[in-house]
């Protein structure tokens, strides 16, 4: 002890592991503190552990930790106060033993689950003894440190340890049962086996015939034996299972009876009263829950901010984290108790589940079956108790209704413009933050407000302000360059980053049982709509590297505002705070697209802008590869081998295009050659596309970003 109040801990861990101990006698509600050797980056690290799951970080550090490192080992000194100020840690006892717990890992520094064997007990004491200072030594006489020695069992002579021998034998039984059973299985058979053939050859030996001798009796007997042995052992099990039903019925019939026999009056009729009293309860339990499964759910207030950065940290950390509409939760408990199964939410760690939580997808599309699901109240109930923060900023909610409906694709695609009473400060026509692209709306009728969906943010397909990109393009086409005069008549308030009264979402009509049929597309004119957002993480768009996009269909929309601004950008209109957030040189967005056919393309005439613009500026920060399938069932459609001879380019456009076949589809193969070819200053992998195409990607890139070593955090399914 450095003095009556503060502890020093000095630990010594070979690098690339690490050590913990914890202030309790196991991990479970346990203070405690680790040592990641890392070398120059090791770590000491507060922590708090609520069971067998990762520990949390405190949010206190109550730690002073310096280090030092050699190509072994490095040692670490970590000063703690007795009683700190922080409530999660544990107050060291002075001058009283008492039990700690310890675990290592010497695979690797990381914080990972130890194995069974690599965590035990010890005891310490910790006292101060104060300097005393002589004229011999001229120093201390004593000192304030000890050392801590820790005996494995297997060494321990005391009876503690002929019970952990014992424990550790039953654990392996009970592990290993099933290997067990087929053991003996296996050994029986062998054993009947050896005994049949050893009795023929004696039978044979002596021309078929039993021997009048003991050894040839009891030869005979067992080999009768052996046979029913094994005869009998295969049908055991079996017979065990289908008597334990009637052994069941049995005793709560001897049960019923004993009781009546002890506690039966004849003027007391308790079964009577035991039916009433548990169909009452029953009839209350079931009204109860029904009546709050169709109560409208709502989402508590919470005032902690979480940035997307941190969110992201986080989630690098091990953090079990979710997204929902502008929420952070924490499903690391939950995701055992979830009625779908943990994969389900395990599969999902660091997205946002939105689009299922309301019933607009779901991860399974090829079993025929709709599993969607939209959740009720009770499912608000369990997602306030996981909230732990809000992403970035609180959405608005607010009304807007139907001002205008004009089409983009013929019958199919429309933009609908909403009018909204008030001016909304996050609701704009155009955001200069790139932090905006790909955050989402959550719409829900005022008539039924338990149907949700959530539309992608695309200003640029908004009427006017498409025609302001056309004329860019036009203008560029027609002279290769932007006059400056010209720039005067482009209207530059719809470039403005400020409050708006009208929404711009762009919506598919989708055949009967789509998601938004009976939302947004059947719903006559001056309808009004509940409305929440900006929400979502967005694009999360990096500032330098490849940015490679798979869309079809509509989910093109979600990156067309990135194009819009890459056009701007190679024009040279942006303000230098816009211009800024990407790198002139080594950003790059790589857009596959696929559409049924040519007519029911969206947005098709920027792509192809943006890549006129590029290769005339020679500005190689866009590529374009665009599919028409003709083809309607999922199945046929977007799938393609870039080197496959049906792989055209248009000379009309010098777009890319490659018509579809059935023989030409997205599989591991092509979609790992791409990752290849951009492997070395990849940044960003997004896939948005039908629900079958999204599934056979997350699929897919599932076993190629581990065999190519690409972060996780890399993909966003959309």
């Amino acid at each position: 002890m450095l003095d009556q109040t503060t502890v020093r801990f000095n630990a010594i861990v070979p690098n690339n592991q690490y050590f913990s101990i914890g202030f309790a006698k196991t991990m479970t509600n346990c203070d405690m503190i680790i040592w990641q050797a890392k070398q120059d980056q090791s770590t000491a690290i507060d922590l708090y552990s609520r069971g067998r799951y990762t520990p949390d970080i405190d949010t206190i550090q109550s730690y002073l930790t310096s280090f030092k490192y050699n190509s072994t080992h490095t040692e670490f000194i970590s000063d703690r106060q007795l009683i700190t100020n922080d409530t999660m840690d544990q107050v060291i006892p002075y001058n009283t033993t008492f039990t700690l717990c310890f675990a290592y890992v010497t695979s690797t520094s990381r914080l990972v689950e130890h194995s069974y064997s690599a965590w035990n007990n010890f005891q310490m004491k910790v006292y101060y003894i104060k300097p005393t200072v002589n004229q011999t030594t001229g120093g201390n006489s004593s000192n304030n440190s000890s050392n801590v020695t820790y005996q494995p069992p297997i060494f321990d002579e005391n009876a503690g340890g002929l019970i952990d021998i014992r424990d550790e034998i039953m654990g392996y039984m009970r592990a290993f049962y099933k290997i067990n059973h087929w053991i003996h299985i296996g050994s029986g058979v062998i054993i009947l086996v050896q005994t049949t053939t050893m009795s023929l050859l004696a039978f044979k030996y002596y021309d078929w015939k039993l021997r009048d001798s003991l050894h040839s009796i009891l030869g005979f007997i067992v080999l009768i034996a052996t046979f029913v042995i094994v005869f009998l052992g295969f049908f055991a099990q079996q017979l065990l299972l289908w008597q334990k039903w009637k052994y069941q019925i049995i005793s709560i019939i001897l049960g019923v009876q004993s009781y009546n026999k002890r506690y039966e009056r004849d003027n007391y009729d308790l079964g009577i009263w035991n039916i009433i009293v548990f169909f009452t309860v029953w009839a209350v339990c079931e009204i109860t829950f029904q009546v709050q499964k169709r109560r409208i759910g709502q989402y508590d207030n919470i005032d902690r901010v979480i940035t997307v950065q941190d969110f992201k940290e986080r989630i690098r950390r091990g953090h079990e984290l979710v997204i929902l509409d502008d929420m952070v939760l924490d499903v690391s408990q939950y995701q055992f108790n979830h009625p779908g199964g943990r994969f389900t939410i395990s599969h999902n760690i660091g997205t946002d589940i939105s689009r299922y939580f309301y019933g607009g997808y779901q991860m399974e599309n090829y079993t025929g079956k709709k599993s969607t699901h939209n959740h009720t109240a009770i499912a608000f109930t369990q997602v306030n108790k996981m909230i732990i923060g809000i992403l970035e900023q609180q959405a608005p909610q607010f009304v807007a209704s139907i001002m205008s409906k004009d089409e983009i694709v013929r019958k199919q695609t429309y933009t609908y413009t909403f009018g909204l009473n008030n001016e909304i400060k996050s609701v704009q026509g155009y955001y200069s933050d790139l932090k905006m692209i790909g955050r989402h709306y959550l719409v829900s009728s005022l008539f039924t407000p338990k149907k949700k969906r959530q539309y992608t943010i695309c200003n640029c397909l908004s009427p006017n302000v498409y025609d302001q990109y056309l004329r860019l393009i036009k203008e560029f086409e027609s002279h290769h360059k932007i006059k400056s005069d010209f720039k005067t008549q482009i209207d530059q308030s719809f470039f403005q980053s400020q409050q708006s009264n009208e929404i711009s979402l762009t919506v598919k009509t989708y055949y009967v049982g789509g998601v938004s049929e009976d939302l947004l597309t059947s719903s006559p004119i001056k309808n009004s709509y509940q409305f929440k957002g900006p929400m979502g993480k967005g694009l999360d768009i990096q500032y330098t590297g490849s940015h490679i996009a798979f869309s079809a269909g509509t989910g093109i929309l979600t990156f067309l505002d990135l194009v819009a601004y890459l056009i701007r950008k190679n024009l040279g209109l942006l303000p230098p705070d816009e211009d800024q957030q990407t790198d002139s040189h080594s950003f790059k967005l790589i857009l596959f697209a696929s559409f049924r056919q040519r007519g029911e393309s969206i947005g098709d005439e920027l792509c192809r802008g943006l890549l006129q613009i590029s290769q005339k500026l020679k500005i190689h920060n866009f590529e374009y590869y665009v599919r028409y399938s003709e083809q309607i069932d999922y199945s046929e459609e977007f799938k393609t081998d870039l080197n496959s001879s049906d792989f055209q380019e248009d000379k009309s456009s010098t777009v890319k295009v490659f018509m579809g076949q059935k023989d030409t589809k997205w599989n591991r193969q092509s979609i790992e050659e791409v990752l290849i070819k951009n492997l070395s200053d990849m940044s960003k992998i997004w896939v948005c596309g039908t629900p079958r195409m999204n599934e056979d990607f997350d699929k897919a890139l599932e076993i190629i970003m581990k065999k190519l070593d690409i972060d996780r955090s890399t993909l966003e399914l959309l």
